[in-house]
C-alpha cells in the first residue's frame, strides 16, 4: 500500500459530515477504489453510529470496512471551515483521515493503520504538517506510517512472545444487572487483547460479586486500565495509572478500536478526583451512570420480594382461594408480609447508591434516610382535607431519583469546603450525615403529603389506563419498543426501571408489559435460525444461544445478531418487543419480579393477571396469557427478521439522482440517498 498525494481533498465550502462522506465516496468511485458509493457511505455511518471517530484538536479518523473496497486506501479531506464531528473536545474537525479497508483485511491492515495514526496524532509536529497545504509533506508522513507498519509486522513475527509481554492491559467489567454484559465484555476485551498481541486481564463485578480479581502485581505492571462498566466502580486502586472509562456496549461493539483509543487517549487517574472521574472528559452519560449504579444495587431486593411474593401468593391462593388477601396472623400471612421487606428497602437502597456514585460513601446516609421518609406516608404531616394517609402514597422511584441526586450533589459540594484539619475527620461521620440529612428530611415531613397525593393520583391514572382499551396497549407498546431498542442499553434500562419502580406501589401492569418484551429479541432471532435455517445456515449456534438466553430473560442474547445484521435485526427487535408489551398490558398481565422477564419467571409464579378464567387462578391465567404473547411475538419477530435478512443491499431510503459533485475538476452525476 502506498499513499498518493492526489488522495488529499480540499474543500473549504463543506461543513457537514454527510457531505464529507459523499465527497470521499465520489472520489473513491472516480479512482476505481470502490464500485458502490452508497455502500461506502453506509459503512462510514455504521462505524460512526458506534461512537464518534472525531479525535481532539480538529482531527477525525472515519473508517469503513467493506467487501466493495478493492484495496486499502487512505483519503484525507480538509476543510478550514470546520465540520461538526462530535469530537472528544467538542471542537470542529478540519482534517479527516478516512480509512477504506477491504473486509478481508479488517483485523490486520485496519487496526495497524488506525493504531499508528491515533498515536501519531498525539504529536504536535505531525498535526502541524497535516494542517498545512503541502501535499508532498503530508504524503511523506503518511507513507512513513505505512512503512513503519510493514517493519513492525516483521518485528512482531520475530519477537512474538516479547511483544505479548510488552503491553499489559487490565480492566474492570460491570453492567447494571451484573449478568450478561459483565461477562460478555470481559471475554470480548480479553479476546481482542490477545488478537493484538497484548496481555489482557479483566476483573468482573457482577451479581456474584467480584471475580477474576486484579492482583496488586497486575495493577503495578499495567500500561493502561480500561473500565468497561455501565455503573460507577471504585478506581482508587489505579492511582497514577492511565485510565479510560467507557461502557460495556462500546466493548462489545468495537473492542479492538477501544484498546487503541485507550492507548492513545487515556489519562492519569488521581485519587483526589475519584468522585468526578466519569471517563476522561465530561459526558452527558454521567447522570445515567449514577442512575444505573443505584439500579444495580436495588435489583437483588426487587428479585427477592417479587419472587417470594409470587411463590407465597400461589400457595396461599391454592389453599384459601383467589380472593385471599394475606392479612391474617397465620404463618403464611407473616411470611407474605416479610416478603415485603425487599420492596421497603429497594427504593432507599437505590437512592443511597445513586448518591454514593455521585459523591462517595458520605452521601449514603442522607440519601437513604431522606428517601425512606419519602416512601412512608405515616411520617408526613397530614393537612386536613385532601391529604390523608388513604389518599397519598409512596414517592417510590421518583423519591429515589430526587433525593439520591440531591444528596449526592449537596455532599459533593460540602466536601469541597475547606475546613480546619481537626474538623475534617468528623465531616463524613457527624457533620455531613447530620447537616445534609436534616436539610433533606425535615422539609419532606411538610411537603411529603402534597407530593404523595400527586403520586396517588398518578397511580390511579395508570390503573384506569390498564382497564381502558387502546390506552393500555399504547403504553405497553412504548415500553416494549424501548426495551427492544438497544438490548440492555440505556433506553432499555430506563423502561425497565420505570416498570420496576411502580411494583412497590402495587402497580404491576408496566412490569407485566416489560417482562413480556424482554425476551423477544433473542427468542425471535433464535427461532429464525431454526424455522428459516437456509437463510441463517451460519448462525445456528448463535440461534441456540439466543433461545437459551431469551428463556432466561436476557435481552443481550440478541446482540450478536444486531452487530452482524444491523438494522435488519434492530427493526424486528423494536417492533416485536413493542407488540409484546402492548399485548401484555392490554391483556392485564401482571409482572411481580422487577428488572427481569422471560419464560423463566413463570417457573416461580412471577406473572399473574386481573383475570381468573383458568382454574379460578390469577397466576395460572397470567402465565397462559404470558406464553401466548411471547410465542406470538417471537414468531412474528422471526418472520420479519428472516424477510429483512435477505435485504443486504436494500436501501432504506429511495434514491434520487439530484446532485452534481466536482472532484478534481471532473463533474459526476451521483446517486444520493435522500
Amino acid at each position: 500500500m502506498n499513499f498518493n498525494q492526489n488522495n488529499i481533498l480540499i474543500n473549504n465550502n463543506i461543513d457537514d459530515i454527510n457531505d464529507v462522506f459523499l465527497e470521499i465516496a465520489n472520489f473513491a468511485s472516480l479512482k476505481k477504489y470502490i464500485n458502490n458509493v452508497d455502500d461506502l457511505i453506509e459503512k462510514f455511518w455504521n462505524r460512526e453510529n458506534l461512537g464518534s471517530t472525531g479525535f481532539e484538536e480538529g482531527f477525525a479518523i472515519p473508517h469503513a470496512v467493506s467487501k466493495d473496497i478493492k484495496e486499502a486506501q487512505i483519503i484525507i479531506f480538509k476543510s478550514n471551515k470546520g465540520i461538526n464531528w462530535k469530537s472528544l473536545d467538542g471542537k470542529k474537525t478540519t482534517v479527516a483521515i478516512a480509512l477504506l479497508i477491504p473486509e478481508a483485511e479488517h483485523n490486520t491492515t485496519h487496526l495497524d493503520i488506525l493504531s499508528n495514526l491515533s498515536r501519531k496524532l498525539l504529536k504536535e509536529d505531525f498535526r502541524k504538517i497535516l494542517r498545512q497545504d503541502d501535499k508532498k509533506a503530508i504524503a511523506l508522513e503518511i507513507n512513513n506510517i505505512i512503512n513503519n507498519i510493514a517493519d513492525d509486522k516483521v518485528t512482531k513475527l520475530e519477537n512474538k512472545n516479547e511483544i505479548k509481554k510488552s503491553l499489559n492491559i487490565i480492566g474492570i467489567s460491570a453492567c447494571t444487572t451484573g449478568v450478561a454484559h459483565t461477562y460478555m465484555a470481559k471475554d470480548r476485551m480479553e479476546e481482542e487483547c490477545s488478537k493484538l498481541g497484548y496481555s489482557g486481564h479483566w476483573e468482573t463485578q457482577g451479581s456474584k460479586g467480584q471475580e477474576y480479581t486484579l492482583t496488586d502485581e497486575q495493577i503495578r505492571q499495567a500500561d493502561v486500565v480500561i473500565i468497561t462498566a455501565d455503573i460507577n466502580v471504585e478506581l482508587d486502586r489505579f492511582d497514577g495509572k492511565k485510565v479510560l472509562v467507557t461502557s460495556t456496549h462500546e466493548a462489545l461493539n468495537s473492542g479492538a478500536e477501544l484498546i487503541e483509543k485507550a492507548l492513545a487517549t487515556a489519562k492519569i487517574y488521581k485519587n483526589n478526583n475519584s468522585a468526578n472521574f466519569i471517563g476522561n472528559t465530561k459526558t452527558k452519560n454521567a447522570f445515567l451512570k449514577h442512575l444505573l449504579s443505584g439500579v444495580s444495587y436495588m435489583i437483588p431486593f426487587v428479585v427477592f420480594s417479587g419472587l417470594l411474593f409470587a411463590i407465597l401468593g400461589g400457595i396461599g391462593h391454592s389453599i384459601h382461594g383467589v380472593d385471599y388477601k394475606f392479612k391474617g396472623t397465620g404463618v403464611l400471612d407473616q411470611m407474605y408480609q416479610a416478603a415485603n421487606v425487599g420492596f421497603m428497602f429497594m427504593i432507599p437502597v437505590m437512592a443511597g447508591f445513586i448518591a454514593n456514585s455521585i459523591a462517595g460513601r458520605a452521601a449514603l446516609a442522607p440519601a437513604m434516610i431522606s428517601t425512606y421518609v419519602a416512601t412512608d406516608n405515616k411520617l408526613w404531616y397530614m393537612y386536613s382535607g385532601t391529604f390523608t394517609t388513604n389518599h397519598t402514597t409512596s414517592l417510590a422511584l421518583l423519591g429515589a431519583l430526587i433525593f439520591g441526586v440531591l444528596a449526592g450533589i449537596i455532599v459533593k459540594h460540602v466536601n469541597r469546603i475547606k475546613v480546619h484539619k481537626h474538623i475534617a475527620p468528623i465531616m463524613p461521620i457527624i457533620i455531613i450525615p447530620l447537616f445534609v440529612t436534616s436539610v433533606l428530611t425535615l422539609p419532606l415531613v411538610l411537603i411529603g403529603a402534597p407530593l404523595g397525593w400527586a403520586m396517588y393520583e398518578f397511580n390511579n391514572g395508570l390503573k384506569i389506563a390498564g382497564n381502558t382499551n387502546g390506552v393500555n396497549f399504547l403504553i405497553g407498546f412504548i415500553i416494549g419498543a424501548m426495551i427492544g431498542f438497544d438490548l440492555g442499553g440505556p433506553i432499555n434500562k430506563i423502561a425497565v426501571l420505570a416498570a420496576t419502580g411502580l411494583i412497590g406501589s402495587g402497580n404491576y401492569y408496566l412490569m407485566g408489559a416489560a417482562s413480556a418484551a424482554i425476551p423477544i429479541p433473542p427468542l425471535g432471532a433464535g427461532l429464525a435460525t431454526i424455522l428459516y435455517r437456509r437463510k441463517f445456515k451460519d448462525d445456528f449456534g448463535l440461534g441456540i444461544s439466543g433461545l437459551s438466553l431469551g428463556f432466561m430473560g436476557i435481552t443481550e442474547g440478541s446482540i450478536p445478531f444486531a452487530v452482524k445484521y444491523t438494522w435488519r435485526a434492530i427493526v424486528p427487535n423494536i417492533l416485536a418487543s413493542a407488540l409484546a408489551g402492548g399485548a401484555a398490558f392490554a391483556l392485564h398481565i401482571h409482572g411481580y419480579v422487577g428488572s427481569w422477564g422471560g419464560p423463566i419467571i413463570t417457573l416461580f409464579g412471577g406473572v399473574g393477571s386481573d383475570w381468573t378464567f383458568i382454574a379460578g387462578s390469577s397466576i395460572l391465567t397470567g402465565i397462559v396469557l404470558f406464553y401466548i404473547v411471547i410465542i406470538a411475538a417471537s414468531l412474528l419477530h422471526a418472520f420479519i427478521f428472516s424477510t429483512l435478512a435477505e435485504k443486504e443491499n436494500f436501501d432504506l431510503f429511495k434514491s434520487k439522482k439530484n446532485k452534481v459533485v466536482n472532484v478534481d475538476n471532473v463533474e459526476l452525476d451521483v446517486e444520493q440517498n435522500i
